[in-house]
């Protein structure tokens, strides 16, 4: 909870700097004077709360506090499991806020983000998607805020879109998550339309229509299916599907058909050679080892037969082997006359080819075919994408509209059921308590009380609302300032304060005349006061500007 707040800003008589003002638990009470005077500082001690709980309007909307207070810092700090928290924030930069020791001496400087966060872990928020600004920020009631509209209780200021303030509400019940997941796949589908989008601004692509894309169907399969014969004729059907004339058909076919004798030719050739060139016999293996074996172990053996048939065979194989170099000479001159033959036949083939221009046509065609396949099957492709886009964001839409008017239908029966309790609470003789009905398209609402349409029974009926929400979730603070209270009968008004206290929640309310309520009243509000404010010295900087 926020323990207290000091600023050496904060004056009263004589100049004197105001004590910590120490704060409450439940109800804080900044009380002004019976006769109800106004710029003392009420609404602004509010907006110095909303200023330590991480909001920016103490700066952006009070210039008259900037302008005459000029730069000051103020100083709070927290309790926390028992354990204090001091900070403190200049107005001269709010995008930062020091951490500080005891006596506010800065430690060290956060960013607001950071500080915001620090706020988000200390005051649970509603689900994973809310900040704490966002939870807290509708229920700070306060006059420069521009949020006391009551007849729209849920948005944060008039300018504000009713779809996010209704989706604050669905966060702040915790109710968000499917929301989210589904809202998260409409981005990414809306993404993958912008991305196509920009493909057809900048002619990557051309948008097409249904009817076209059939069309495209069409073609893109005739074009697959001739690429198919392309790649299946024979080369006489090319060269017709190509256009080649006859005489230079038959030309080119005769000169393949001689390229195709030649290579069969050198190819016979090159095996006879081959062959010719295995088939000669190594070097003559000599006996005269062996033969001294012989005599060694066969003293007086005759081995001149041996010798006869050894010399036998040297001569054979000098014969053989002159023979077959002969011969290998001979094959070798027709391999090489074969094998220019080749070159030859093939030379004058592709000569003929060349002039005919065949390859380049092949590849002109096959080209051409690839090209018109590219860009119909690239706009068919996004004609597809673009289709399933838009119809997976119409799908994400309607999803999300059924999915927020289901949590909203539970969140408006909660709180007209809790607002019907509070309002049972303050009268007992059957007046209306507000409604809040959501539309049926979820992005909007009306608040009202029936048949009741007095000014003090809309404030009442705002207050109510916004009790409904403390008690329903997790909101930790509220603040409503003196101009909500104004209108409301004493009565009703008494009632409020104990429901206030009931909370158990910490809230923040300006109050001035206060012995018009009664003497029972007057002790309430006085018991839970925490500033007392007055003109004559006693405002909260100490002296008006206004005089």
């Amino acid at each position: 909870m926020l323990k207290e707040i000091y600023s050496t800003a904060f004056k009263t008589y004589n100049g004197k700097v105001r004590e910590k003002i120490i704060l409450n638990p439940g109800l804080n009470v900044v009380l002004g004077t019976n006769d109800g005077a106004n710029s003392i500082g009420k609404s602004s001690f509010l907006m110095v709360v909303d200023f330590a709980l991480g909001g920016d309007d103490y700066i952006d909307k009070c210039p008259d506090i900037q302008d005459n207070v000029k730069a000051h810092t103020i100083c709070f700090a927290f309790e926390i499991n028992g354990e204090m928290k001091y900070f403190s924030r200049s107005t001269i930069d709010k995008s930062q806020v020091s951490v500080c020791d005891s006596k506010y001496n800065p430690i060290e400087s956060i960013s607001i983000a950071k500080y915001r966060k620090f706020l988000a872990e200390n005051y649970e928020t509603g689900g994973s998607y809310q900040t704490f600004r966002g939870m807290v920020s509708t229920y700070f009631r306060i006059y420069q805020r521009e949020n006391l509209d009551e007849k729209h209780p849920l948005e944060v200021a008039r300018k504000g879109k009713v779809v996010d303030a209704i989706d604050e509400i669905i966060k702040l019940f915790s109710r968000f998550d499917t929301i989210k997941e589904l809202r998260d796949e409409k981005a990414k589908a809306d993404e993958i339309k912008t991305t196509i989008s920009k493909s057809i601004k900048h002619e990557i692509a051309t948008r097409i229509s249904d009817a076209q894309y059939e069309k495209n169907l069409i073609r893109i399969q005739e074009l697959r299916a001739e690429l198919a014969r392309l790649s299946d004729m024979n080369m006489e059907s090319r060269f017709e599907v190509l256009g080649i004339e006859k005489d230079q058909t038959e030309e080119i076919n005769k000169a393949r058909q001689r390229v195709i004798d030649s290579r069969r030719v050198y190819s016979r050739i090159r095996s006879e050679y081959r062959a010719i060139c295995n088939s000669k016999t190594g070097e003559f293996a000599s006996f005269d080892e062996d033969i001294e074996l012989l005599r060694e172990f066969f003293p007086g053996v005759d081995v001149r037969k041996i010798e006869e048939i050894e010399s036998f065979h040297r001569n054979m194989e000098r014969i053989i082997n002159t023979e077959i170099d002969e011969e290998s000479r001979k094959v070798a001159r027709l391999l090489e006359e074969a094998k220019e033959a080749k070159k030859s036949a093939e030379f004058a083939l592709d000569e003929l080819v060349s002039q005919s221009q065949v390859g380049e046509r092949i590849v002109d065609r096959v080209s051409a075919i690839r090209a018109e396949l590219d860009t119909l099957e690239r706009n068919n492709s996004v004609h597809n994408k673009e289709k399933q886009a838009k119809d997976r964001i119409n799908t994400f839409k309607e999803d999300s509209v059924k999915v927020v008017c289901r949590q909203l239908s539970e969140i408006e029966r909660d709180l007209n059921v809790e607002m019907d309790s509070l309002n049972k609470a303050i009268y007992q003789n059957g007046r209306k308590a507000p409604i809040i009905n959501f539309n049926d398209s979820g992005d909007g609402y009306t608040f009202r009380v029936p048949n009741d349409s007095g000014t003090g029974t809309s404030c009442r009926g705002l207050i109510l609302f916004d009790l409904a929400v403390l008690k329903l979730t997790n909101l930790p603070i509220l603040i409503h300032d003196s101009v909500i209270h104004k209108q409301i009968e004493d009565y009703a008004f008494d009632k409020l304060l104990d429901l206030y206290e009931e909370s158990g929640k910490q809230i923040f309310i300006a109050m001035d005349k206060q012995n018009s309520f009664g003497e029972e009243v007057e002790k309430k509000l006085e018991d839970a006061a925490v500033l007392h404010l007055s003109k004559g010295g006693n405002e909260l900087y100490g002296a008006p500007w206004y005089e």
